[in-house]
């Protein structure tokens, strides 16, 4: 921006008038406020989660994307593309069923260890 700007076109590409192109600065103001807040959320959501679990999250989106583009506009694709399409899918579903399976074991370990320690803080045990 700093080179078209230096040699003048930028200015002679980008006259934008106000009361001529309103609605094209308010669809840009628009687009510039979604992509911050996107970047919020996606920041948020990075501190929530892996960068592993957001990557699958954008493999989802892209499979999500390519299902809608078929079934939505009758894309025509391969079967070598749709076999890559089943595989990311199951292994979309696998890694979601460990992640699922991993905080299940997390929960029922985190009680009974809990539990474990209660018991011995101050309460007999048999041997005594």
């Amino acid at each position: 921006l700093l080179v078209l700007s230096y040699t003048g076109t930028l200015h002679e590409s980008v006259q934008l008038n106000w009361d001529s192109d309103k609605d094209l600065i308010q669809m840009l103001l628009a687009n510039g406020t979604g992509a911050f807040f996107l970047n919020i959320v996606s920041f948020n959501a990075n501190k929530q989660t892996s960068p592993l679990a957001m990557n699958i999250g954008g493999i989802t989106k892209q499979v999500l994307a390519i299902v809608l583009g078929i079934v939505l506009f009758h894309v025509e694709i391969t079967s070598v593309a749709a076999l890559g399409v089943l595989i990311v899918i199951a292994g979309i579903i696998f890694y979601s069923s460990e992640m699922y399976k991993e905080k299940m074991r997390a929960k029922t370990l985190l009680p009974s260890s809990t539990m474990d320690s209660d018991k011995s803080v101050g309460a007999p045990t048999q041997a005594s």
